[in-house]
């Protein structure tokens, strides 16, 4: 993780990270573990206009799947994640396996956190 936040993955792709809590902050270029909730990834049919999440990726929709009362969709990108929406917004943006979307999240909704393998230990990449 550099200082500014950035986090590069090892599946590939990269993404803008705030620090988790404190005592449970990385220090700059540490290997960190980083987690995104479902409900804090957006979709979009087309790439968005610019705003404020600063991670913004694409990727092909592996799954969908009916949760009471929104929709899981299972995304495969650069990083690969998964959304909860709305039945409405599932129709809306026609997603469905095999789909191309675009997803995003905020800095603020993207937490990284020590690698608690690495803790006690080298943390250097």
């Amino acid at each position: 993780m550099t200082g500014g936040g950035r986090v590069d993955l090892d599946g590939g792709g990269t993404l803008v990270a705030a620090a988790g809590a404190p005592g449970e902050a990385p220090r700059a270029g540490a290997r960190v573990l980083v987690a995104v909730p479902p409900a804090a990834v957006t979709l979009h049919a087309a790439h968005p206009p610019a705003g404020s999440p600063r991670n913004v990726w694409r990727g092909t929709v592996t799954g969908v799947e009916l949760l009471t009362d929104r929709v899981r969709v299972a995304v495969d990108g650069a990083p690969p994640a998964l959304a909860d929406i709305t039945p409405a917004a599932l129709a809306e943006l026609r997603l469905a396996p095999g789909g191309e979307v675009w997803l995003s999240t905020k800095a603020t909704e993207t937490v990284a956190y020590a690698d608690p393998a690495r803790l006690g230990g080298d943390q250097r990449e």
